[in-house]
Formats: C-alpha cells, sequence, structure tokens
C-alpha cells in the first residue's frame, strides 16, 4: 500500500497498485485498487492502466497509454464515463 497524504481537515487515502505486466524497457501496467471500509479487504475497481515504451534514441521514449475497463461492473463504469466526473477530475488537477 502506497501512503499518501491530504491537505488538513480532509481523510487520509490510501492507494494499492497490482502490477499485470512489467517488462523493463518494454511495458508496465498498474490495476488500483483500494481497502474497502466496509470489509476492510483490499478490492479492484476492473480497470487496468498499460504503458507501452518505445524507445526513440538514447534519451526519448515514447508511451502509449490504453486503458481496459472490460471488468468494470456497471455502477463505477457510469459514474466514471459522466460527463461530470470528467469536468470534476479535469478542473481540480
Amino acid at each position: 500500500m502506497l501512503p499518501l497524504t491530504a491537505p488538513a481537515g480532509f481523510a487520509t487515502p490510501s492507494m494499492a497498485n497490482l502490477v499485470p505486466a512489467f517488462e523493463p524497457t518494454r511495458v508496465i501496467s498498474r490495476k488500483p485498487g483500494y481497502v474497502a471500509p466496509e470489509t476492510g479487504k483490499l478490492e479492484f475497481g476492473g480497470w487496468i492502466s498499460r504503458y507501452d515504451l518505445t524507445q526513440l534514441g538514447p534519451d526519448k521514449t515514447k508511451v502509449t497509454l490504453s486503458y481496459d475497463w472490460s471488468a468494470v461492473g456497471p455502477i463505477p463504469a457510469s459514474t466514471f464515463s459522466s460527463r461530470r466526473f470528467l469536468q470534476t477530475i479535469l478542473t481540480t488537477r
């Protein structure tokens, strides 16, 4: 679990990442997870972020990011695909 800090007055979040694929200098993927407050168990949302790396030179790399949402249930999928959610994320970053 990676410890994170939060601004004063906010709960400290925690996040876990399962790494389904890792090939040094070629690919890394991660499946984000969290500890469910109801059960205290590690759970995953169902999506995977994958970063494919293509070396273009000695100090230059092309990174291609892709997502696999095929294992996401209907409630998270509707939440994350909503325009309101995307606008919130884009305006708070």
